[in-house]
C-alpha cells in the first residue's frame, strides 16, 4: 500500500513539473487591473467590444449542463463571483436581482460562481431570488 502511495506522489509530481508547451500557456496582461496597489495579472484572451461572448460549459439547478448562446440578441447581465455565500457576493446577487427589471423586458440576469448547483439553489431559496438565474462553472471553473 506505502508503495503505490510512493508511486502516485512522485508521478503527480513529475507531471506538475513538466512545463507546458508555449501554445498551452493562456495569454497574459499586465497593467490593467490594480488590487488596491498591486497590479495584477489577468489570463486569457480580453474580449472586445463587439465580439462574440465566449460560451463554457455552464450547470443549473438538476445539475443539467447549460449553454448560453450569447448571439441570440437576448439582453444578458452576467455576475461573476467566485461564491455567492461570501459577504460581497451575495450583496451584488441580492442587489442585481433587485434592480433586474431595469435591465429591461426579456432580458436574464446571471449570476455564475464556482458553488455547486445545490448551494446555489439553497442560497436563491433563502435570499429571495428570483429574478437571477445562477449558473454553476464547478466542473471547469471556466469562468473563475
Amino acid at each position: 500500500m506505502h508503495r503505490i502511495t510512493i508511486l502516485l506522489v512522485v508521478v503527480f509530481a513529475l507531471l506538475l513539473s513538466v512545463p507546458l508547451a508555449a501554445g498551452d500557456a493562456p495569454a497574459e496582461r499586465t497593467g490593467i487591473v490594480k488590487r488596491g496597489e498591486t497590479p495584477m495579472t489577468l489570463l486569457g484572451t480580453a474580449v472586445a467590444v463587439g465580439d462574440k461572448a465566449p460560451s463554457p460549459p455552464l450547470w443549473g439547478p438538476k445539475l443539467e449542463e447549460v449553454n448560453i448562446d450569447f448571439a441570440d440578441g437576448t439582453t444578458r447581465v452576467v455576475l461573476f463571483v467566485p461564491s455567492v455565500d461570501t459577504p460581497t457576493c451575495s450583496m451584488q446577487t441580492r442587489t442585481f436581482n433587485t434592480r433586474a427589471p431595469e435591465a429591461g423586458q426579456g432580458a436574464e440576469v446571471i449570476v455564475i460562481s464556482r458553488d455547486l448547483p445545490y448551494a446555489q439553489s439553497r442560497f436563491c431559496a433563502a435570499n429571495g431570488i428570483e429574478m437571477v438565474f445562477p449558473r454553476s462553472d464547478y466542473r471547469t471553473g471556466g469562468c473563475s
